[in-house]
């Protein structure tokens, strides 16, 4: 169908990539409800876009990532460690630290402040617990 389209001058070759991509990554959710918030993002962007182009798309955009920051989840930030801004924290948001770090990220307020213990109760890698 799409290469039919294409031929008739319906659509560009362009629009069709987008439209695949599109499709293809709506699978990827793993959750339906992630997946039903997503579809309702999306078309509140298409109207976004159709009715205010580029800087509708930007405006609608800043609503989303403002109402993002002003949720919390169990007294954390939905954004966290993101807003408000903790340096050491966002090594773990990107990539992960891997286990020879054995200190969680104060974001999420850990009670237990080492990730992993060994059977004995000594810690896996080099630093110490630290009591607070």
């Amino acid at each position: 169908m799409g290469i039919a389209a294409v031929g008739a001058g319906l659509v560009s070759n362009a629009t069709l990539v987008v439209v695949i991509v599109t499709a293809i990554a709506s699978y990827s959710g793993p959750d339906y409800g992630i997946g039903l918030s997503w579809r309702i993002l999306k078309y509140l962007l298409i109207l976004a876009a159709a009715l205010g182009g580029l800087i509708g798309i930007v405006f609608t955009g800043i609503l989303i990532l403002a109402h993002a920051a002003k949720q919390n989840s169990f007294g954390v930030s939905y954004l966290a460690p993101w807003t408000p801004i903790r340096g050491i924290e966002l090594l773990d948001t990107v990539l992960r630290r891997p286990l020879w770090m054995p200190k969680r990220p104060g974001t999420v307020h850990p009670i237990e402040t080492v990730r992993y213990q060994e059977q004995g109760g000594s810690e896996i890698g080099h630093g110490k617990q630290e009591d607070e």
